[in-house]
Order: structure tokens, then sequence, then C-alpha cells
């Protein structure tokens, strides 16, 4: 499926009383040590004992708290529920979460009483993410003054003492201009000459992505334009306008990559500036948030800065046992965003066969030669 997942933006206004003193209450013991990730689809998959129990989160530096993103990842009937109101996800939407605590373990830290938040992520018959349960976030690390290593050249995460800290950064590492606040990281980045505050988010999948409200000359590069829900947030699917431009190079500190970029109007306001997994994976990097220190040291893992010739004209995804075109490269006008596909090859879409059709359609670049028929979508 070409959906990207996005990234978790957290900005809660109301608690509950019951949240209130479920966050008061929570006492994590961090742990110095090292544990692995695996890769997924671009999304570092961490492995963590819930209640006694392992399950896999996605490891989300973009997320300032941690959440369950599914019920059945701990017994949800004997937990007290607290409120978050007013939270407002990546694409400006805003979602009500509930707030419970479980016991938490793994090699790098333990709680008796880690707080998260739930949120009933919606699911696709069709196209099921079941690669984790829920998202680790920020808020379960900097704990104890123990800076974080995320090692992409050996597949680690991990807390480090200041000491070894100061061993690392002898090995030829970078030390970046950089922002640690609100359990958030910020370096700055330089990219058509000028510099930016980018956020480190290992939750969206791609490399690089700004705002459309920066001016770029987008005639003098080789670009890629999409419209429709190229990205989704733990939520929703988010839409607008997304521009993937080739080969830019994208200096941190005193290094120098070539990259692709994405401005996007689909990532909601004007602050979204994020260094995404794609390119956080070229580096290892150190952070020591207490002290506000980012260092990197290129590895290497390549890269991507060329676009894909062969990429997909059209996507179309399942939602409520219909079957949609979700996103399309601008410059394609046979269907539209919204056009509910009504036959593929002449066989009419039903509940049994919406599956096979959907991965039919993403599996073909060009649409043509599917015999497709559409009901359009209603102009607002």
């Amino acid at each position: 499926m070409k959906k990207q997942l996005l990234f978790l933006s957290l900005a809660s206004t109301l608690v509950s009383c019951t949240t209130i003193r479920q966050i008061k209450n929570q006492k994590i013991e961090t742990r110095t040590n090292c544990s692995r990730f695996v890769a997924v689809n671009n999304k570092m998959i961490y492995h963590a004992k819930i209640d006694g129990v392992d399950q896999s989160f996605l490891f989300d530096t973009g997320s300032t708290i941690s959440v369950l993103t599914d019920s059945t990842a701990t017994d949800m009937r004997q937990k007290e529920l607290g409120s978050l109101l007013s939270v407002k996800m990546a694409n400006n939407q805003k979602v009500k979460l509930q707030t419970m605590t479980a016991s938490f373990d793994s090699e790098l830290f333990h709680s008796d009483n880690k707080v998260f938040a739930y949120i009933n992520a919606p699911k696709s018959k069709c196209s099921p993410d079941t690669s984790y349960k829920g998202i680790l976030g920020m808020d379960a690390f900097f704990k104890n003054d123990n800076p974080l290593y995320l090692d992409f050249s050996n597949g680690k995460i991990c807390n480090i003492s200041l000491l070894e800290k100061n061993e690392l950064i002898t090995k030829g590492y970078t030390e970046l201009k950089s922002e640690c606040k609100s359990k958030q990281i910020f370096v700055f980045v330089t990219m058509f000459g000028k510099e930016y505050k980018f956020k480190l988010d290992t939750g969206f999948v791609g490399a690089v992505i700004f705002p459309s409200s920066e001016y770029v000359q987008l005639s003098n590069y080789n670009t890629l334009a999409f419209e429709g829900s190229l990205f989704k947030t733990v939520s929703s699917n988010a839409y607008g306008a997304d521009v993937f431009i080739e080969n830019i190079p994208v200096t941190i500190g005193s290094l120098t990559v070539n990259s692709n970029v994405i401005q996007s109007t689909s990532v909601g306001d004007d602050d979204n500036y994020l260094l995404g997994y794609s390119f956080m994976k070229g580096f290892d990097w150190i952070i020591d948030f207490n002290n506000n220190n980012v260092y990197v040291k290129r590895n290497s893992v390549e890269l991507k800065n060329k676009l894909d010739a062969d990429i997909f004209k059209y996507a179309a995804a399942e939602k409520e046992q219909k079957l949609y075109v979700l996103v399309k490269q601008k410059k394609e006008n046979d269907f539209q965003v919204g056009d509910q596909i009504i036959a593929v090859k002449g066989e009419t879409v039903t509940p049994e066969n919406i599956c096979r059709l959907q991965d039919l359609l993403n599996a073909t670049r060009d649409w043509k030669s599917l015999n497709i028929s559409v009901s359009p979508a209603k102009k607002e």
C-alpha cells in the first residue's frame, strides 16, 4: 500500500483529574543498556512487555507521549481510564484520547505504572498494519540524565552514560546546532540556501518534509506531485498536495548529503519540518536531551535521492467495504481522488473480492488496462 504513516503530534489542552493523577504518580526507571529494533517498511519496531506480555511498538522520536493503538495489547477492562481532550494530530484534526497505566518493561526501562494514551486506531479490512500495537514516545526516555544513542549502523536503541557519550563523540561525530525541549528534538538544517529548524521524527517514514508555505522555485528541479491522502496519522488519512523534489543537498552541521525532499500541504500547519526515518537512518545519532547536545556521524546506509520513474499513478483503498481512489499523480486526470471504484475488468466490486481488487489496482502502474468503472466523487 502506498500510504505512509506520518507521525503523532499531540498538544492537549484539557485533561481529566484521573489523567493528572496518573501522570503525577508515574515512575520510570531508565536502564543504561542497548536494545535492538527491527526495520519494517521504514518503521522502527521495538519490543517491550506491557503487563507482562511482549508486544511490538513503533519507536517514534516525534511523539511526546506513548500510545496504545490496539485494545488487544492489554486487558482494557481492568483499566481505570482518564481523558485527554482537544488533542491535535499532525493533520490538524482533533481526536479524543483516553489514558491508562500499565507495567512496562524492556532492556531500556521499567515502570510499574507507565502512562499510555489510548486511541482506537481505524483498521483497514484490506491493509491491516499488524507490525505494532502502540507507539513508544519520548516520555519513556531522557530520565536520569541518560543520553539517547540511535545506532542505525547496528540496529540498536541505547541509553548511554555520559562517559560513554564522551567516548563516542571522539570517534568522528559532528555536533549539530540543536534544541531539545518539551520531549522534542530539533536540529538546524540548511537546504535551498536557507537554514530551517527540523524535528527528528522516526515515526515519519519519509526522509525530509517541509510545508508549502516555504517558497521554492520548483521549475528549477525535477519534481513529482501527488494529491490525495498520501500520508496518514494514527487516526485518519491526511488529505492534501505533496511535491517530491529530487536530489537536494541537505546540510546538517558540517555534513552534506543529497536526498529527496517533500513539500507538503497534507501534514497540517506551517510548523511541520521533519527529518524522518528514511533520512535519519543514514546517520548514527547521540542525543543528550538534558545538556541540549545532538551529535551525528554518517554511516554506510544509502540514502535515496532519485525519484522512482515507475512509481504508481493512482492508488486505491478500501473504506467501509467500498473501494476509492485514494491518491493520484497530479498530472493524471483519468480518475479523481474520491471516485468510488465500481468495477475492475468488468468485475463488480463486492465485500468478497474488494481486497483482491485493491491489491490488483495497487500492483498496476497504468490503470488504463484494467477497464475501471467509477462513480465520480461528489464536488463540494
